[in-house]
This record gives structure tokens, C-alpha cells and sequence, in this order.
């Protein structure tokens, strides 16, 4: 919960968003599947759709791509 707890913490703007999950990319050895489902809710708001999300599920996406998308505005 202390995850969710800070990932919601630092989520003030969606710029500030992409350089967190960066950060945690690195301190999970880029297990983006994982990361995915510890943020889902708060992803799922910025992006605005499920598909980021549904690639992770799939296995499809790295960090790198969530980084992307989310800057991205997708």
C-alpha cells in the first residue's frame, strides 16, 4: 500500500507522471506488467483509454512504452 500510497502522492500533473514510472521501472528491473497493475487506476485517468494497459497485459510493452504513451497523452 506504501506504493500506492506515493504513487498517488506524486501523480500532481501528467508531466510529473513519466519520470516516476521511469524511476520505478528502474528499481523493478523493468517488470512493466507489474508496475501496470500497482498504478492501474491512476494510468487508466491519464490516459484516458485501456490500451496501453491491455498491451501490458499482453506482455507487449516496456517501460520505455508506458513512458511513451503516457507523455504522449494516450
Amino acid at each position: 500500500m506504501f506504493f500506492l500510497k506515493t504513487i498517488t502522492t506524486v501523480i500532481g500533473t501528467v508531466k510529473a507522471v513519466p519520470d516516476k514510472i521511469q524511476t520505478l521501472c528502474a528499481n523493478t528491473g523493468n517488470m512493466a506488467l507489474e508496475i501496470l497493475t500497482r498504478v492501474e487506476m491512476e494510468l487508466s485517468i491519464i490516459c484516458k483509454s485501456q490500451s496501453l494497459i491491455s498491451l501490458c497485459r499482453k506482455k507487449l510493452c516496456t517501460c520505455d512504452k508506458i513512458v511513451g504513451e503516457i507523455s504522449a497523452g494516450r
